[in-house]
Parts: C-alpha cells; sequence; structure tokens
C-alpha cells in the first residue's frame, strides 16, 4: 500500500503483504479492508499536515484532503494532501512547501516542506493502523 501527497512525496507501508496475502486466501474482500485500512491511516498524516501548513488563507488549509483510494498493479494506493489547485490560494501552497528562488539563485520563499515532514513523521503509525485493521479483519469469522 502507497501514500502518496499531493507534492509529490511517496512512501510504502512495508510488512504488509503477507497480511494481504492470508486475507485473500480467507476469501476476505480484500480491496473493502485495504480501502478502510488506508483511509483511517491517512487521518494523522492529514491532520498533520494541516497543522503543519502555513495559514496564507484558510482556503489553503481547507483544500487539504484524504483522495479516493486507487489501485494499479495489485498496489492500493492514496493521495493526502492539497485538492484543486486551480483555485489562487491553494496553487500558492506549492510554492509554500518546496520554495521559490529568483534567477541568481537567491531564496524568495523559502521552502517549509509541511507536506514532506508530515508524512515522514506519521508514516510509522499510519502503517501500525493499517496492520491494525488488516488483523481484525483476519481475526473476524
Amino acid at each position: 500500500m502507497l501514500f502518496r501527497s499531493s507534492s509529490g512525496y511517496v512512501f510504502e507501508g512495508k510488512g504488509i503483504g503477507g497480511l494481504i496475502d492470508a486475507l485473500e486466501t480467507k476469501g476476505e474482500a480484500v480491496n473493502k479492508v485495504q480501502t478502510k485500512a488506508l483511509k483511517l491511516a491517512s487521518q494523522p498524516i492529514l491532520n498533520s499536515d494541516y497543522a503543519k501548513a502555513p495559514y496564507l488563507t484558510q482556503a489553503g488549509r481547507s483544500s487539504m484532503k484524504v483522495g479516493r483510494v486507487s489501485r494499479k498493479g495489485g498496489r492500493a494506493s492514496i493521495v493526502i494532501g492539497i485538492e484543486n489547485t486551480a483555485i489562487k490560494p491553494v496553487f500558492y501552497m506549492k510554492f509554500q512547501e518546496f520554495g521559490t528562488h529568483t534567477q541568481d539563485g537567491a531564496v524568495a520563499i523559502e521552502a517549509k516542506h509541511f507536506t514532506h515532514n508530515a508524512l515522514q513523521e506519521n508514516k510509522e503509525q499510519a502503517v501500525s493502523i493499517i496492520i491494525k485493521e488488516l488483523k481484525g479483519a483476519l481475526a473476524k469469522k
């Protein structure tokens, strides 16, 4: 299972594959269990991202969401972060995350890395939530 931020950061939950295989063997609805686990595990990351985001306007923070779970190549992933960057105050959040430089190389806006830090600080908690949910689904029946 992958966690992806809207800013492009990615981390993969390790040690989960065996639990998913066990669920498939047991005949459980793996997609349903994965979706629930990813959504629950995303909340601490989203909360931290929201708390760390610079407060320029409420529009930037209020645009932060947990996206839908997508599946590709047998992997489930979820996007956490800024939604709809077409809104002007939200559009500028990426410059706060990554920073900007002038043509001569001087820093114009210092990078805040609020999304990256939120992912890094909460990834162990997110993985433990997923493992707990998957083990809970295995224990049923």
